[in-house]
């Protein structure tokens, strides 16, 4: 909802989506469908999306980001899975798929020049559609918008760590 307070703590940063507060697919997927949109409309460089319980170290990720052309095609992030998500295809029944997706749990980034790209799929509220067609949460119904129909790989990014990840594993 609408709050006076936090959006002046904010500085007008906070954006209400007028979606659920829950946190089924369908809410996660209306929340991403508007942050895609915000990012569309804003002209930044990279849409970067990470979960609000996950540490972020800016610095490090502004530094990978200037390493990258922002006009090319990239998907930067990390699996939560050691394997491809497979599914059936619901475009030819009968045939399975797999792809890979980066958890927003450990966060991701996403190029202007690709995100322009996935416009088709993704602006206007159309993720919302993508995500009900395939019945899979917001992270993974990008991943598979990127994977399935644009046909670009996810760039893995070893420093995205997921809450998945035992701390032990984390030597940075």
């Amino acid at each position: 909802a609408d709050d006076p307070e936090y959006s002046k703590k904010t500085r007008g940063h906070l954006i209400n989506t007028n979606c659920t507060a829950d946190h089924t697919r369908q809410a996660l997927c209306c929340k991403m469908s508007v942050e895609y949109d915000y990012f569309i409309a804003s002209g930044k460089r990279w849409f970067c999306h990470v979960d609000d319980d996950t540490y972020l170290n800016t610095m490090a990720l502004l530094r990978l980001l200037r390493q990258k052309n922002h006009t090319q095609d990239w998907y930067l992030g990390k699996p939560s899975l050691n394997h491809p998500l497979k599914m059936q295809d619901k475009d030819n029944p009968g045939q399975n798929i797999a792809f890979w997706f980066a958890t927003g749990g450990a966060g991701f980034c996403i190029s202007r020049g690709l995100a322009l790209k996935m416009m088709p799929f993704t602006s206007g509220g159309r993720l919302r559609s993508v995500c009900t067609k395939i019945r899979l949460p917001d992270d993974c119904s990008i991943g598979y918008i990127i994977s399935q129909k644009l046909n670009k790989d996810l760039t893995v990014v070893k420093e995205f760590h997921s809450h998945l990840e035992g701390l032990w594993k984390v030597n940075e």
